[in-house]
């Protein structure tokens, strides 16, 4: 549409073109021809030195999630969340089922099986970062202390058969319209509830709970239920779940899944610029300068601490794709500069950096600010959003702009075919001599953009 839309439009004026001109950024864009064609070896040792410290940046680099870690910390609700951590060990859901598959009636009743399961809660009851752990035993607990004139000495299991026997059916005779009971035992007591809440310690650390501690004392359960429970085909499964196991589950995937779409990103954009060049070589010093770039925001995630997680692990992909951009339009009107130049590499070169140098500092600029704009947002995750994207799109602009021309410069080996020249491609029937006399010869302007190579 926009050419259609300037067709239109009346011709510019001098000052619509003043920006052409602007000699700071004519300067900078000089500046860059003279470095990449007679500075070549201090652009490698720069970029190798910054690829270095990039790369020592990203060992660094670690993958954490806490589930209100984008709220921003002076809010309500994150002041709220702490003082519940600070004083009843934390908010999370964290539940587990215990399902006991046998012919006993009632095994939850047995008080060898209550006593096992009682020492599995009490060693959960040890983890400093999560609650007590509340389950039917805590109703038959409580029912005792009832039975016993509410004494608190008498809160804990029925200690014989005959004691539970009243204990029970004092509590059987409790009316539970709440339906609180049956949310932790089912009717046949053969299948329980345990309820916990633990604090927002991250997913890293949340991940090893769970994985090297409450895993294997569920494992040790499993194995004393076992013991009690000998019939043949009786079997024991214990199930951990609740919010918090989701919550890390989900963010190793959308980890996973991010970087699979990086990945992707790169395959699909290598087949474009296979399809654009046809050129291996040409394809390997495109992707350089932008997987550089790239490298060097993850550096600075490690450097500044900043942690890898979906907010964050999303801003590659879409800085990969935007970058290129550049990449391809520098490459563009180099193979169009190359025809030109009877294959004569510095001049191509010189004239791609003088033409589309502007271009791509204008073009990054309004990508900047763009993007920067997310960086005054409240919600943490897009502020980091906004600052990433905004450094690696900077960052690709110079990678893009001084790294690449002199990689053409020294790898870039392009031959002229004998068989065919450009001016084959001339079409006799598009101008005649009779065009001659529509051209206003006082209108031609040449305009001086000789670069360093000449």
């Amino acid at each position: 549409m926009i050419p259609g839309i300037l067709s239109w439009m009346p011709e510019p004026t001098q000052k619509h073109l003043r920006h052409l001109d602007f000699r700071i950024l004519g300067g900078f864009v000089k500046l860059v021809d003279l470095l990449v064609h007679r500075h070549r070896l201090y652009i490698y040792a720069a970029t190798l030195v910054i690829t270095a410290l990039a790369v020592f940046g990203m060992t660094r680099l670690y993958s954490v999630s806490y589930m209100v870690d984008d709220i921003p910390e002076d809010s309500d609700i994150k002041r709220d969340l702490l003082f519940v951590e600070e004083n009843f060990s934390g908010i999370m859901p964290l539940e587990m089922e215990i399902d006991l598959q046998t012919k006993r009636r009632r095994p939850l009743q047995n008080l060898k099986i209550a006593n096992v399961i009682n020492d599995f809660e009490s060693s959960l009851d040890s983890i400093t970062v999560t609650s007590r752990p509340i389950s039917v035993l805590s109703f038959i607990k409580a029912s005792r202390q009832a039975y016993y004139n509410n004494n608190p000495e008498r809160y804990g299991l029925p200690t014989s058969d005959i004691e539970a026997k009243y204990v029970l059916e004092y509590l059987k005779g409790q009316n539970d319209n709440s339906g609180l009971f049956n949310s932790f035992v089912d009717t046949t007591y053969s299948k329980m509830r345990i309820s916990m809440q633990m604090a927002d310690i991250g997913s890293i650390k949340m991940d090893s709970l769970v994985h090297q501690i409450i895993e294997p004392k569920a494992d040790t359960l499993v194995a004393d239920l076992k013991k009690i429970l000998r019939a043949k085909g009786d079997s024991v499964n214990v199930s951990i779940t609740g919010s918090s196991k989701i919550f890390i589950k989900g963010n190793k995937f959308l980890i996973e899944n991010l970087t699979e779409s990086l990945v992707l990103a790169g395959i699909l954009i290598t087949l474009s610029m296979a399809i654009l060049f046809a050129n291996a070589r040409m394809i390997i010093i495109s992707l350089i300068p932008n997987l550089i770039a790239l490298m060097i925001t993850a550096g600075l995630m490690g450097y500044f601490h900043i942690p890898l997680k979906a907010s964050t692990a999303l801003i590659f992909s879409i800085t990969f794709g935007i970058s290129v951009d550049n990449s391809i339009r520098f490459l563009a009107k180099y193979r169009q500069e190359l025809l030109s130049s009877e294959f004569f590499v510095p001049r191509s070169v010189s004239e791609s950096i003088l033409e589309t140098g502007k271009s791509i500092i204008y073009t990054s600029v309004v990508l900047f600010a763009g993007f920067i704009i997310f960086a005054f947002s409240d919600f943490g995750g897009t502020v980091a959003l906004g600052l990433l994207t905004s450094t690696t799109l900077v960052i690709s602009m110079f990678t893009n702009l001084i790294l690449l021309p002199a990689l053409i410069m020294t790898f870039d080996k392009p031959k002229q075919s004998k068989a065919r020249l450009p001016i084959d491609d001339f079409d006799n029937s598009f101008y005649g001599e009779q065009d001659d006399e529509a051209i206003d010869l006082s209108k031609i302007k040449i305009h001086d953009r000789h670069g360093s190579a000449e």
